[in-house]
């Protein structure tokens, strides 16, 4: 991607975590900033939606298990029962939420969301394909650091002729 779409795409989806954060579970978040990764970051539980459009890849959010905890029992009102069903449900919701919120601030990208899927397990890893460098950006929040991270490049439009 090229640095103006970067700068464009990373400032929606800080702006829209912030926002999800806020609306959602009623908590500020700080955030870092943004670099270039070679390996995505291991932690306890990921959420991870599918975007395509003039850009596509993945937007893979990464909590520590307590943060994940943390954060769905006050989306949900009530104290989950460890890393259950409904951690991994509430993880898939704010990933929706983060790319569907950050599709919104990027329409001139004609971007499709897939559906969510979670991944859990301490230091599990997460590939890709080679030749994208994703974009980690970093977050503080009340119940523990998380981040967002972008794998994402250009789509060049096919071009046919004799």
């Amino acid at each position: 991607m090229g640095q103006t779409m970067n700068d464009e795409v990373v400032k929606a989806f800080k702006d829209s975590t912030t926002s999800v954060f806020e609306t959602m579970l009623g908590s500020e978040v700080t955030s870092g900033e943004a670099t270039h990764n070679h390996q995505l970051a291991a932690r306890g539980v990921s959420g991870i939606i599918g975007l395509t459009g003039s850009i596509s890849g993945d937007v893979i959010i990464c909590f520590d298990e307590k943060t994940a905890i943390a954060a769905t029992a006050v989306l949900l009102g009530m104290e989950p029962d460890g890393l259950d069903g409904d951690v991994i449900d509430a993880v898939g919701e704010l990933t929706n939420m983060i790319a569907g919120n950050a599709k919104g601030r990027l329409e001139k990208y004609d971007l499709s969301l897939a559906l969510p899927t979670v991944i859990t397990g301490t230091g599990h890893r997460i590939g890709f394909k080679s030749g994208i460098q994703p974009v980690s950006l970093p977050f503080i929040s009340q119940w523990g650091n998380f981040s967002i991270e972008l794998v994402l490049a250009e789509v060049k439009a096919l071009q046919f002729g004799c």
